[in-house]
C-alpha cells in the first residue's frame, strides 16, 4: 500500500463520515446511490484483491475502506440463491463511501420507511498503515434481529473500526450480510429448485463467502490469514455460533469471540419446522401462497414491498428472533448447543460474555419511568413470557421485593432467561469437549452519563461503545466518557486485540483472565492485587469454582476475577427448564434444590475463592 497525505481530502471524508454515522436516514437514502471518486492529487491507499484494485483513504494512522464487495449483487434470479463472485473490474477503483445497506424496515423522523439496495454484500477494511509484519485480523458481524442495521451501525452505534485497528493493531472487517426475509427465508418451493434440497441461512452462507474473501484478499491489507478471529454482537453474535458449529466454515478463521448473544437461543429449528411456521407465514403474507410458481412470485416482488410486509420482529419469548439459522443439514446439522456438546464443531479458542443486565435495553424493555411501572405489571409480563406453571415458578425465584423496581426483577429474569444462562451453556459445552481454551466474561459497567443511560445498568450493546472507541448510542445519543470509561474501552480492546493475535486475551501487565472451567489460582488473586485490582470473590462451590469469569467495568468494581456467577439458578432451573441436562455437571456440582434468591444477588465479594489448580498466566 502507499500512502500520500492531503489534509483537505481528509478532512472532507471524516465530515461525510460523520454525517452518514450520525443520520441513519441520510445513509439510506443518499448513500445507496452514491460513490465519490478521488481526486487526482489525492491520497491513495491502494490494494491488489482478486477482483481488482481498491482505493481507500489514509485517515489518522489507518487505511479506510468503504463499501468494497465480497459478492455480487443477491437481486433478480440471485434472490435466495447462495452468494455468488465479483465480477472483476478494470483498473482503480474508489471505497472511500459506504456501500449499500441491505434491505431493512428504519424509522426516519417517525415514519416507518423501506431502506437499502439488495446490492449490499460489502464490507469495510481498516487496516493500519505502520504495520512491519501481517497483523491479526477481527472480522466483525452486525446485530439487529437479522434484520436490520449494516456495516456502518448497530442501534446508533458507530462500527467504525479505525481506533480498534490501531490500537489493537488489527486489521478490523465489518461486513453487510443478507437480512430479514431475504436473507433468511426458507420454504419447500425453494428447497426445489436448489441444489442442495434446502433454502435458508443466505445470511450465514454471506458470512461464509466473506470470510472466504478474506482468505484470499485480506493479506493485500496486511492482515494475516492465518489469524482471523470472528466476532459479532447480539445476532452477530449468534451467528458466530453458527460459524463455530458449521462444517462450511472449517478453517476460515482461527478464533470465536462471542458477546451479547441475545436473544441468545442456540436450540436451532429444523428446516421443516422453521418452513412450516416462518415460511409458509412470510409466503401467504407477500401474496405468493398459491401461485403456479412460487418462487417466482417472490422473484417478482421489490425488496421495499418485502420488508415493509414481512419485517418480523425480535421478543425475549422462546422463538427469538424471526429470521435465525436453521439446522438444514448443510450449514448445520445438529442445533449449536448439541454439535457442541458431540464435540463436532470446530475446535478453537472461544471467548464468550455478556452484559450482567442485558435484557434492560429499551428494545426488549421500555426504559423508565414506564416498562413494567408496578409489581402487578411485573406479574402480568412474566405471565405472558412463559405461561402457566412456570410462571410461578419464575416469580418465586425473582420475588419483586428483592429488587429496586418492579423493572429490575424483570430485567433479571430476562437476562438470566435469554443471555447468562444460554452463555454458560454453551461455554460449558465447548469447554467439555475440546482442549482448547474457552474463556467467559460478565460486563457490568453502567456508563457513567446520561442519567437514563445511567440507570439501565450494563444494557445489551452498551459495550460496543467500549469496544470501537465510539460513544454514542441509539439509548443514549452521544455521551462524554470519564477518563476510567476511556481506560476501560482501552483495556477491553486490549484483551479484544491479544486474543486475536493468540487465540489468549492474557498478556503484558494485564490482570490475568483465567481459561473458564479451571479453577482460578490463589496466585491469580495476589497478581491482580499488586496490580491495584480487587480480586473478584465470591461464594462459589463445588464444580462452579470452575465457572471462572473475567469482570469488565471502570474502578471501584474495576477488571477482576470470579467464579460461579448465577449458576445455581442456571443450572438448576433455566437449563433444566430448556432441557440443557448433563452437560459436563461432574462430581461437586451443586445440582439440587435452590436455595432462596440463589443466583439472582448482586456481585458477592465476602468470601474467598479456594482455588489452587491453576497457575497464572505468563506476564510478557
Amino acid at each position: 500500500m502507499q500512502y500520500k497525505f492531503d489534509f483537505r481530502s481528509t478532512c472532507c471524508f471524516l465530515v461525510l463520515g460523520s454525517i452518514l454515522l450520525l443520520c441513519p436516514g441520510f445513509c439510506a437514502e443518499t448513500a445507496d446511490t452514491t460513490q465519490t471518486s478521488i481526486n487526482s492529487n489525492a491520497v491513495t491507499c491502494q490494494a491488489a484483491i482478486d477482483s481488482g484494485i481498491v482505493q481507500g483513504v489514509l485517515r489518522g494512522q489507518s487505511c479506510v475502506y468503504l463499501g468494497i464487495p465480497y459478492a455480487a449483487s443477491p437481486a433478480g434470479a440471485r434472490r435466495w440463491q447462495p452468494s455468488a463472485s465479483v465480477t472483476p473490474w478494470p483498473g482503480v477503483k474508489s471505497f472511500v463511501m459506504f456501500g449499500n445497506m441491505c434491505p431493512q424496515v428504519q424509522i426516519i423522523a417517525g415514519v416507518t420507511k423501506a431502506v437499502g439496495d439488495e446490492d449490499c454484500l460489502n464490507l469495510n477494511v481498516f487496516a493500519p498503515s505502520g504495520a512491519t509484519s501481517p497483523l491479526p485480523v477481527i472480522f466483525f458481524m452486525h446485530g439487529g434481529g437479522n434484520r436490520s442495521n449494516s456495516n456502518r451501525f448497530e442501534a446508533g452505534e458507530s462500527l467504525d473500526g479505525q481506533y480498534l485497528a490501531e490500537h489493537g493493531p488489527a486489521v478490523v472487517v465489518v461486513i453487510n450480510y443478507r437480512l430479514g426475509a431475504l436473507g433468511w427465508l426458507a420454504h419447500p418451493a425453494l428447497d426445489a429448485e436448489s441444489a442442495t434440497g434446502t433454502s435458508g441461512n443466505y445470511g450465514i452462507l454471506d458470512q461464509i463467502a466473506a470470510l472466504k474473501w478474506v482468505q484470499r484478499n485480506i493479506a493485500a491489507f496486511g492482515g494475516d490469514p492465518s489469524r482471523v478471529t470472528i466476532t459479532g454482537h447480539s445476532a452477530g453474535a449468534q451467528d458466530s455460533g453458527v460459524l463455530l458449529a458449521s462444517p462450511l466454515a472449517h478453517g476460515l478463521f482461527a478464533n470465536v469471540l462471542i458477546d451479547g448473544a441475545g436473544p441468545a437461543n442456540f436450540h436451532n429449528p429444523t428446516l421443516a419446522d422453521y418452513e412450516a411456521s416462518v415460511g409458509a407465514d412470510v409466503v401467504t403474507k407477500l401474496g405468493c401462497a398459491n401461485a403456479a410458481d412460487i418462487p417466482a412470485c417472490l422473484r417478482s416482488i421489490p425488496s421495499a414491498t418485502i420488508v415493509k410486509t414481512v419485517a418480523g420482529a425480535g421478543t425475549l419469548k422462546s422463538e427469538g428472533s424471526t429470521y435465525k439459522p436453521i439446522v438444514d443439514g448443510l450449514v448445520l446439522n445438529d442445533t449449536v448447543l448439541q454439535t457442541a456438546k458431540e464435540g463436532e464443531h470446530n475446535h478453537l479458542p472461544l471467548i464468550i460474555g455478556g452484559g450482567d443486565q442485558e435484557a434492560s435495553n429499551p428494545t426488549f424493555i421500555p426504559a423508565p419511568p414506564g416498562g413494567i411501572p408496578t409489581e402487578a405489571a411485573y406479574e402480568a409480563a412474566v405471565v405472558d413470557l412463559f405461561g402457566q406453571p412456570v410462571a410461578d415458578q419464575v416469580l418465586a425465584l425473582y420475588p419483586a421485593a428483592n429488587y429496586p423496581s418492579p423493572r429490575a426483577a424483570f430485567v433479571a429474569v430476562g437476562t438470566d432467561y435469554r443471555w447468562l444462562c444460554p452463555t454458560r451453556q454453551l461455554a460449558r459445552a465447548v469447554n467439555n469437549s475440546q482442549k482448547e481454551p474457552v474463556y467467559r466474561f460478565v460486563f457490568t459497567h453502567a456508563q457513567s452519563n446520561p442519567p437514563v443511560a445511567t440507570a439501565l445498568g450494563a444494557w445489551h450493546g452498551e459495550e460496543l461503545m467500549f469496544i470501537f472507541h465510539s460513544f454514542t448510542s441509539g439509548v443514549s445519543g452521544p455521551f462524554t466518557p470519564t477518563a476510567d470509561e476511556l481506560t476501560l474501552s482501552d483495556q477491553m480492546i486490549g484483551y479484544w486485540a491479544r486474543f486475536a493475535a493468540t487465540g489468549d486475551p492474557n498478556g503484558g501487565n494485564a490482570p490475568p483472565w483465567f481459561a473458564y472451567g479451571k479453577n482460578a489460582a490463589a496466585q491469580g488473586a495476589l497478581f491482580n492485587q499488586a496490580q491495584g485490582y480487587a480480586f473478584f470473590k465470591d461464594t462459589a462451590t463445588g464444580d462452579d469454582k470452575k465457572g471462572t469469569f473475567f469482570q469488565f467495568d471502570t474502578p471501584p468494581f474495576g477488571l477482576a476475577e470470579g467464579a460461579g456467577f448465577h449458576a445455581e439458578v442456571c443450572e438448576n432451573f433455566w437449563d433444566v427448564l430448556v432441557g440443557d441436562t448433563n452437560n459436563g455437571h461432574g462430581e461437586g456440582s451443586i445440582a439440587g434444590d435452590i436455595d432462596e434468591g440463589a443466583g439472582n444477588e448482586a456481585f458477592i465479594t465476602d468470601a474467598d475463592l479456594d482455588n489452587d489448580d491453576q497457575p497464572p498466566p505468563p506476564r510478557n
